[in-house]
């Protein structure tokens, strides 16, 4: 296992006056799933900015496969293996489904501007290669229906899923997943985290998932990280954390078993 796969050391991320994310540090392992939970405004997103070449920190480093990420442009750090949803829906509304998860595999393709235009054999093969790896992707999500579909004709839960097809029509080594069950049902959602486990478990990849309730997060993360306004707490010691989510939010379902946990981490120290 790699220690080296993501690192994060003393992230702050400034905007003016505001700290939006301050002295944050994580090693994330190959293969390895977290979590990440708080209120809104916490930093949650800015993370995902500052990894994906959004936004370019104030201090600190980052790294990603012995790479250094803070000069690069999304489309350069994508190149290395990380792709994205976002926690606003972003898709190509006037593209199908279908041309909306193939375009995210332009830069696999090799064949120049003129071996397009005259439909050379190799072109055609890519063509091919690209349209069943993009209706694999729908198959899975259960869109394969839908793929001649715009993508703003489609339910919002819909949506969300499409977002994470073209994520990963990228072929990404980590996912970093923005909230992908933001305004769906309970079924969806249990749905969702389902196919999440299954993403994890087939294609063996890196997740960081944003979530909004603990119930989302508590059986797809291995670790669960809480950013508070103003702070973090990263720790692979999920009851530690869970500790801070208890204070901040007030949770008394949680809290009850809290103590328990809390008082086992004592005992362990």
């Amino acid at each position: 296992m790699n220690d080296s796969f993501l690192r994060i050391d003393r992230c702050t991320m400034h905007f003016g006056g505001l700290a939006a994310l301050s002295d944050f540090s994580l090693t994330l392992h190959e293969h390895e799933i977290i979590g990440i939970i708080g209120p809104n405004g916490a930093g949650k997103t800015t993370l995902f900015n500052l990894l994906t070449g959004v936004y370019q920190l104030t201090s600190g480093a980052l790294s990603f496969r012995g790479h250094d990420l803070t000069p690069l442009t999304p489309h350069r750090v994508n190149r290395l293996g990380i792709a994205r949803t976002f926690q606003n829906i972003r898709l190509f509304t006037d593209l199908t489904v279908e041309d909306n998860v193939r375009i995210a595999m332009h830069q696999s393709v090799r064949s120049s501007l003129g071996a397009a235009s005259i439909g050379t054999k190799r072109f055609r093969d890519e063509e091919k290669n690209i349209t069943e790896k993009a209706e694999g992707l729908l198959e899975q999500f259960g869109l394969i229906e839908k793929r001649n579909a715009l993508a703003c004709e489609l339910p919002y839960g819909f949506q969300r899923k499409l977002e994470m097809v073209r994520a990963l029509a990228t072929s990404p080594r980590l996912l970093l997943l923005d909230e992908p069950a933001a305004g769906m049902n309970a079924k969806e959602k249990q749905e969702l985290m389902e196919l999440i486990r299954n993403i994890h478990r087939e294609r063996k990849i890196a997740i960081i998932l944003i979530v909004f309730f603990f119930s989302e997060t508590k059986k797809n993360s291995k670790c669960l990280i809480f950013f508070g306004i103003g702070f973090s707490c990263p720790t692979h010691n999920t009851a530690k954390s869970l500790f801070f989510f208890t204070l901040s939010l007030g949770q008394k379902t949680i809290q009850t078993i809290q103590l328990q946990k809390i008082k086992q981490i004592k005992n362990n120290e």
